[in-house]
């Protein structure tokens, strides 16, 4: 018991042993520590559940993988959106062609300008489908460009070009988001694919070279949008020749199977950036 395990004296209760030699014991049986001592339960690493739950050096700032994933697949809907609309576009030349080569007033001629609006109205609503699956891609990779900034600042802790603001900010810049947000994906990138040592990126991280699935996407993302611009202008502006109509519908082919490309190739870097930043991911060797 506590009672033959206790010594009053003038500065207060000093723990001495039991005279019989033992240590003193709870109700339970088992030997209790000295007083200012740890618990023994506290000194014991977890157990069964409790072990499965609490994952050892569990990183702070992870990219989950249910962000990348949902990025990826809109990635892909971009793609088979684009390939759609390239089909429609080349339709849609065809359909022009057709119509401007009968003679004018016959009924076969008003049969092809039919076609033509029916594949034009239907070119219209897959561009309006893409439009809203673009904007939902553009919402989700600035959440997922900032989430994968922060880990990687797990593993490296030192100075750095872009600060997380970069990771958010860059992509609302006029003409600076056609750079930024790619300088900013770059460093993360070369601080990902870093060798590791103790868990941590190696100092020589500024010399990792970056992807060339990285670069396709980017540079095809960029040219795409500008053709079909061009295109959809040539295409729709008042007094327009045959010429122009033709050249319109040409770059949005171009521009279409560019932005096709680019769409897969986004899906492809989204995925090998993002295994390198999960939770997972970060507590690699290597």
């Amino acid at each position: 018991s506590w009672e033959a395990a206790m010594t009053e004296t003038p500065e207060g209760p000093v723990w001495r042993p039991p005279s019989s030699g033992e240590l003193p014991t709870s109700r339970a049986g088992r030997p209790l520590p000295p007083p200012g001592a740890p618990p023994i339960a506290a000194t014991r690493p977890p157990s069964g559940p409790l072990a499965a739950q609490v994952p050892l050096n569990a990183p702070a700032q992870s990219v989950s993988p249910g962000l990348g994933g949902t990025l990826q697949g809109f990635f892909w809907a971009m793609c088979g959106l684009s390939i759609v609309a390239l089909l429609l576009a080349i339709g849609n030349l065809l359909a022009f062609n057709a119509w401007w080569d009968t003679p004018i007033g016959s009924r076969e001629a008003d049969d092809a300008l039919d076609d033509w609006v029916r594949v034009e109205d239907a070119l219209q609503a897959v561009g309006g489908v893409m439009l809203i699956v673009g904007i939902v891609v553009f919402v989700l990779l600035v959440v997922w460009s900032n989430r994968a900034h922060a880990a990687s600042q797990e593993l490296w802790l030192g100075e750095r070009t872009w600060s997380s603001g970069w990771s958010v900010g860059g992509w609302f810049i006029p003409l600076g988001n056609a750079v930024i947000p790619k300088m900013v994906l770059d460093e993360i990138e070369r601080i990902a694919f870093a060798v590791r040592s103790g868990g941590r990126a190696d100092e020589a991280w500024r010399t990792v070279s970056t992807s060339a699935v990285g670069w396709v996407w980017w540079l095809a993302m960029i040219v795409g949008a500008l053709l079909n611009v061009a295109g959809n202008r040539l295409g729709t502006e008042l007094g327009a020749s045959a010429a122009e109509v033709r050249l319109g519908y040409v770059l949005n082919c171009v521009g279409l199977t560019v932005s096709a490309v680019g769409m897969a190739a986004g899906a492809v870097f989204v995925r090998k950036l993002t295994s390198r930043l999960t939770a997972e991911g970060l507590r690699a060797p290597t």
